[in-house]
């Protein structure tokens, strides 16, 4: 059985539709409430991340009701993995930027930045 990994689009199909070298980013998670975006993109720790890709995580956090986080960690496990005890990795450390108006980089545990996520939602819904 193909995990999502192996399923997934080549985004190179659609280069030719783009001036010069500009193509499609993936994003890894996007999250809505109430007409309200969460976007979500993974990095290894100390993995360098395009331009064009920032220029796109801080347009994307200047719509209204949009916000984006460039998270920094080391994942918990396979992606073909189940997660059965997840709260084994809260303490994994971890390195979030928020982009936008309230643009700023914290440090601090992956339980930590669930904590960041779950004020995102509660402002969502507010």
């Amino acid at each position: 059985m193909l995990s999502d990994a192996d399923e997934r689009w080549p985004l190179a199909l659609f280069d030719d539709c783009f001036p010069g070298r500009m193509g499609m980013s993936d994003c890894d998670g996007i999250f809505e409430r109430k007409g309200k975006f969460l976007l979500l993109e993974f990095k290894r720790p100390g993995a360098r991340v395009p331009t064009a890709h920032k220029i796109m995580l801080t347009s994307f956090a200047r719509l209204p009701g949009c916000s984006a986080l460039l998270v920094f960690c080391e994942a918990p496990c396979a992606p073909t993995e189940d997660l059965e005890d997840v709260s084994a990795f809260d303490a994994k450390a971890c390195t979030w930027q928020t982009f936008g108006a309230d643009a700023k980089t914290q440090e601090g545990t992956l339980g930590a930045l669930k904590d960041s996520i779950r004020e995102w939602y509660a402002w969502a819904v507010s």
